[in-house]
């Protein structure tokens, strides 16, 4: 299996992302496949990611959808100091911000961030994002530091469904936490910090019969 580390620095500020809002039913048709995955030939399998540019600047090698990533400054991370974070100016509030990493990679993966909640007042999240064929389409696992769980999504046409969930501590604010989903043949697994608290099978014909796509931050 292919093992991904994208330890990728990120800070969470002021993002609402909407996650009170109903929840829809699974589409049962997939969306189109993506291009051919972009794994290396040889070399280790681990890939360490991190940011290198100037504050205020876009990141290189992601392609950015709804809310305001840009490059900061934070001490304290532990690839820093350059993170990218994700702000909502007040009276602009995305749906789902979400950004994607270029590079498309298939098959089994386990891949890594690390997500620090800054402040908010309705929502707190930090997710990853796998097997995305777009911006509207893809598998998500995030924690919420103003609720008490950690919840797996699936959204097809920029719709979201609840996949699993578990009741937890609320991720502290201002504290770095991280967040790993691994694909395992047809097992998605979810942890936070360290400790796995979700896993689920994935169904032939009740979800998308994703074997690829990219990975991203929400």
């Amino acid at each position: 299996p292919v093992r991904i580390r994208l330890l990728v620095p990120m800070i969470l500020t002021t993002l609402v992302a909407g996650c009170g809002e109903e929840e829809a039913k699974p589409v049962v048709t997939p969306a189109p496949p993506v291009p051919a995955a972009l794994k290396p030939a040889t070399g280790p399998d681990v890939v360490l990611d991190s940011f290198d540019g100037k504050a205020g600047s876009a990141p290189s090698g992601w392609t950015l959808g709804k809310g305001r990533w840009i490059l900061a400054e934070d001490p304290s991370a532990a690839r820093g100091p350059t993170v990218l974070s994700q702000e909502a100016p007040p009276g602009k509030v995305p749906q789902w911000a979400v950004a994607l990493r270029d590079g498309v990679w298939s098959g089994d993966f386990s891949a890594e961030v690390r997500v620090k909640p800054v402040f908010a007042r309705e929502d707190a999240s930090g997710g990853l994002v796998v097997l995305a064929q777009d911006m509207d389409n893809y598998y998500v696992c995030r924690a919420n530091a103003l609720e008490g769980n950690f919840r797996l999504y699936v959204v097809q046409g920029n719709r979201r469904t609840t996949l699993e969930s578990a009741d937890i501590a609320a991720p502290e604010l201002g504290t770095w936490h991280s967040l790993r989903v691994s694909r395992l043949g047809g097992l998605l697994e979810c942890a936070l910090d360290g400790k796995i608290l979700l896993t689920h099978p994935l169904a032939p014909g009740k979800e998308p019969a994703w074997g690829s796509g990219w990975f991203g931050l929400w």
